[in-house]
């Protein structure tokens, strides 16, 4: 589904309508697919691009989803990106960012959402 790319090759291997995007509701199993975008490449793994930064995610939700059992069962990715969250927020608590009286969670959140907006146009900077 996927050819193989070179390291620096920045075409988009995952433009094509058989990868991209992902139908809600679509089987876990699509995540490694989408990680082999940055597959071989030695850590840094240098994220240029939207696509780049979407493999990333794809292939540490695949690791999740592989140490869970959720790969196996075959679960839509809402339903581990919604896990992958709610163990985030448990860690949170852990470390201290939410306790009973303080939730810096939506923060967390907020600005995550301000750097995808701004990964959107990265030439109007």
């Amino acid at each position: 589904m996927i050819r193989e790319i070179a390291r620096n090759d920045m075409q988009n291997p995952l433009a094509g309508p058989d990868v991209w995007p992902v139908e809600a509701g679509e089987a876990v199993v699509m995540l490694p697919e989408l990680a082999r975008r940055i597959e071989g490449i030695i850590m840094p793994v240098p994220l240029r691009c939207k696509e780049d930064r979407a493999a990333m995610a794809a292939e540490t939700l695949a690791h999740f989803a592989s140490r869970t059992g959720l790969m196996q069962d075959g679960e839509p990715v809402e339903t581990v990106i919604v896990d992958f969250v709610a163990n985030l927020m448990h860690l949170c608590e852990h470390i201290g960012l939410i306790s009973p009286g303080y939730n810096k969670f939506p923060d967390l959140l907020a600005t995550a959402e301000m750097h995808f907006e701004m990964d959107q146009y990265p030439d109007d900077e």
